[in-house]
């Protein structure tokens, strides 16, 4: 089973990459894969870097940020192509 905390990273990622891969696309229209990953690997490490005192570093966490940042490049690929951007 997967844990909590690592389903809300997951969710997170993906809400960052979303966005980041929207703004680009907004703004420069292009880098909307690089800008998506990037989002969520920030995202990620912030929220790491912040957890340091409290819990400790967890490379697991931001891996499942990063992956949520993957999945929505993924996603953001999929509703370009359909509507033929």
């Amino acid at each position: 089973m997967i844990a909590r905390d690592k389903i809300i990273h997951f969710l997170a990622g993906f809400i960052a990459g979303f966005t980041g891969g929207w703004l680009a696309y907004v703004f420069i229209h292009k880098y909307m894969i690089i800008a998506a990953i990037l989002f969520a690997a920030i995202a990620g490490l912030l929220k790491e870097v912040y957890d340091i005192k409290r819990t400790g570093f967890d490379k697991v966490d931001l891996l499942a940020t990063v992956i949520g940042g993957i999945v929505a490049t993924a996603a953001w690929l999929g509703f370009s192509f359909l509507k033929g951007y």
